[in-house]
């Protein structure tokens, strides 16, 4: 017997299944969102100005205004990442009660994190996984919060070495 006024479905899967529907039209890769490009058919995205590809990356990696971001855990981190970026663990931005206070408390907490991070609101944030969904949250939190040129390194940290790009072992930046 179900309780009235509870859904059947928790909070978590609703949010799994919005990002899903999201993101799973985007086949776009970042520099073809540039207007004058013009992606093929087969290529549209729904919302390119969501990813960045790895062509992109390669050139503004040492940018000073983009920070990169590796939703990973720091065992993974250390074993491998993009050169210059930063780490963070999904755990770190996940809200786990709902209540005003408790919402409040959260987002303080996430605050001072991304302010670690050395993210502000006039840097490019490229988030990163390694092949999961995680990075999709970074996305998701740094937009709750206000911040708009957030962006998911499309195909992650696979697409990155996949292209042969180094990566920088230990703990990094």
């Amino acid at each position: 017997m179900r309780r009235q006024g509870r859904s059947r479905f928790s909070r978590r899967q609703i949010l799994g299944a919005s990002l899903a529907m999201g993101f799973g039209g985007l086949h776009v890769t970042f520099a073809q969102s540039i207007p004058g490009a013009s992606p093929t058919a087969d290529d549209a995205y729904a919302l390119p100005e969501m990813l960045a590809d790895v062509d992109w990356l390669e050139t503004h990696v040492d940018d000073p205004d983009v920070v990169v971001v590796a939703l990973t855990p720091r065992e993974e981190f250390e074993r491998g990442h993009i050169p210059g970026s930063r780490q963070i663990d999904w755990p770190a931005l996940e809200v786990t009660d709902t209540t005003d206070d408790s919402l409040a408390a959260w987002r303080g907490d996430v605050e001072r994190t991304i302010t670690e991070l050395n993210i502000t609101p006039a840097t490019t944030v490229v988030a990163y996984d390694e092949g999961t969904l995680f990075a999709a949250r970074m996305w998701w939190v740094l937009h709750f919060l206000g911040h708009d040129d957030v962006r998911v390194l499309n195909g992650g940290l696979p697409a990155w070495q996949a292209a042969g790009n180094e990566v920088e072992i230990g703990s990094g930046g």
